[in-house]
């Protein structure tokens, strides 16, 4: 069974048992919890409203194949399905992913931190912000030949040896002026540079 709406305003939690659910755009006008109960979740649209929301679709998957908090940035961001796929995502507070996650458009927060909790591939090159907080990847990422630019000024990549792979750049940068970048436990070099490498 599938449960489909074209356009949604929503306010609280919308919630099927295991059934697929496909929106179109969403407008958020409180805080929000979409969920399936292991259904499929596919948001066909652009999402915004300046309020919390969580999307899980649990064993399912979720797709949202428009822009997130464009017009006006989401409150946060927690994102679960066994695979994510999201275009750029814009919000003032955190962003979760837990879930195998395609990254097609840039991630941004208002100094508020950005993890992802599984493994991460790029669908075209990719800019991270965070701005003064924290960019933590807790597993793999794999670039292709996609460039990616992490800007933040704390930024942990915790999937172990070779977890990063691809053929393009990466780049890693602080928010801050005269912040320092360290490598593999360095200490760093503070300053306005970036550091850059390939993946």
């Amino acid at each position: 069974d599938t449960t489909a709406c074209s356009g949604t305003s929503i306010a609280g939690t919308v919630a099927t048992t295991g059934t697929q659910m496909d929106l179109g755009n969403v407008t958020l006008t409180a805080d929000s919890t979409i969920a399936t109960g292991g259904g499929d979740l596919n948001i066909n649209g652009t999402v915004d409203g300046t309020f919390y929301l969580i999307l899980n679709a649990g064993v399912g998957n979720l797709v949202v194949t428009g822009a997130m908090g464009s017009l006006n940035p989401v409150a946060s961001l927690t994102a679960t399905g066994t695979t994510i796929s999201v275009q750029a995502v814009t919000t003032t507070g955190s962003q979760i992913y837990n879930g195998a996650l395609t990254l097609n458009g840039d991630i941004t927060t208002t100094n508020s931190a950005i993890t992802f909790n599984n493994a991460v591939t790029l669908g075209a090159s990719i800019q991270i912000t965070a701005g003064t907080s924290t960019i933590t990847f807790n597993s793999t990422m794999t670039g292709g030949a996609n460039n990616l630019t992490l800007t933040a000024n704390g930024i942990d990549l915790l999937g172990g040896a070779n977890s990063f792979t691809g053929t393009g750049t990466i780049t890693l940068q602080p928010s801050t002026d005269g912040t320092s970048i360290g490598i593999a436990g360095a200490a760093g070099v503070s300053g306005e540079q970036a550091f850059e490498a390939a993946i």
